[in-house]
């Protein structure tokens, strides 16, 4: 395998600015898709229906775990660890 020349400081750095953009421009597009589909599937009563009743069900129980001494405001589960990336 030939050698990788060595990027400049300048080209790591613009790399890095060119791969922040792209991902930050495909994440706005993609959010702009799912909402599209979400609005397309409001759009069915029995799914706006199921999803309301499930909205009702965790809003409650988030505001009951909000009410518990000790919770901090955490919700109802606990946050699961990321796992190490170099394991």
């Amino acid at each position: 395998m030939p050698d990788m020349p060595t990027m400049t400081n300048l080209e790591k750095l613009i790399a890095a600015h060119v791969q922040t953009t792209v991902v930050a421009t495909l994440s706005a597009a993609t959010q702009r898709v799912a909402e599209e589909m979400a609005r397309e599937a409001l759009k069915d009563p029995a799914w706006r229906k199921e999803m309301q009743a499930l909205t009702r069900k965790y809003f409650g129980e988030t505001l009951e775990a909000l009410r518990q001494p000790g919770t901090n405001g955490a919700a109802v589960r606990p946050r699961r660890r990321r796992k190490a990336l170099n394991k």
